[in-house]
């Protein structure tokens, strides 16, 4: 990154330089506050060579070769998309935004560094997640977390505003899964159960992929993926049922009951 730019002419030639697109700016302690959107992409570029501050529209950095994000903004206003680079670590990255915030298609092992509210669309699939600590706590819209290397859910946000999608991970339960879900919980039929600790959980519709081939020596009882519309209902009563140990084990008789119970009228 470069380190002393001070003046206007220098931050146009290295615009010039990148095809790095800024609205207008202003140089404030050698950061630059952009009064609008930033976008780096489709370069070769491993670091930033500009060091920002505020950037009160998108910041938008995807599509190069970075390996760090030290210069970027504390604070972006919009979207912060930093997808499809070389990163290991989420370390400099903004603290604070106010939209969608994507990191998918990296090499990040873990979520320290994101912001606790997500006020849009959580974008972190295609990673190499090995666990959700030090992830986000509220998600506004949709959760996706698909084709990482998660084996729990432990640290996942307990509020998903619309969606979440877990798929092609290596979970053997749900525990940790968010206490509520706007709309769908996206699973794999290689989850071994629906354990989560006996938590309830609020959810739209569940689906089911089977195109998960990381475990092909187990499955979820045909017996819930059969049932699956009426999964919503099991979540919400959860706590009250015998249905799952923490040793991954399935009650199917009691399923069976609940099962017949919402089928005849328990909302």
């Amino acid at each position: 990154m470069s380190k002393g730019i001070v003046t206007r002419e220098q931050v146009g030639y290295i615009k010039k330089k990148y095809n790095i697109r800024i609205s207008s700016f202003a140089l404030r302690d050698n950061k630059i506050d952009v009064n609008g959107n930033v976008i780096i992409t489709n370069t070769l570029l491993r670091k930033l060579p500009l060091k920002f501050g505020k950037v009160y529209g998108d910041f938008i950095c995807s599509h190069n070769k970075l390996e760090t994000l030290e210069g970027a903004p504390y604070f972006v206003g919009g979207n912060f998309s930093c997808a499809n680079n070389q990163l290991k670590s989420l370390k400099y990255a903004p603290l604070e935004v106010g939209g969608s915030y994507s990191c998918n298609e990296n090499s990040l092992k873990a979520l320290r560094g994101v912001p606790m509210h997500i006020k849009g669309d959580f974008n972190a699939f295609l990673n190499e997640l090995e666990s959700m600590e030090c992830g986000p706590e509220l998600v506004e819209k949709s959760c996706f977390l698909n084709m990482n290397k998660l084996k729990t859910l432990i640290g996942s946000p307990k509020y998903v505003g619309n969606s979440i999608h877990l798929t092609g991970n290596l979970l053997d339960n749900l525990l940790g899964l968010p206490n509520h879900i706007g709309d769908i919980l996206s699973i794999d039929s290689t989850i071994k159960s629906l354990y989560t600790g006996g938590k309830n959980c609020k959810v739209k519709r569940v689906e089911i992929d089977g195109s998960n081939f990381h475990k092909m020596n187990q499955f979820l009882p045909e017996s819930i993926i059969a049932h699956k519309k009426y999964l919503p209902g099991i979540f919400r009563y959860m706590q009250y049922l015998d249905l799952f140990t923490n040793d991954d084990d399935f009650n199917e008789l009691n399923f069976n009951d609940i099962i017949y119970d919402l089928q005849t009228g328990l909302r």
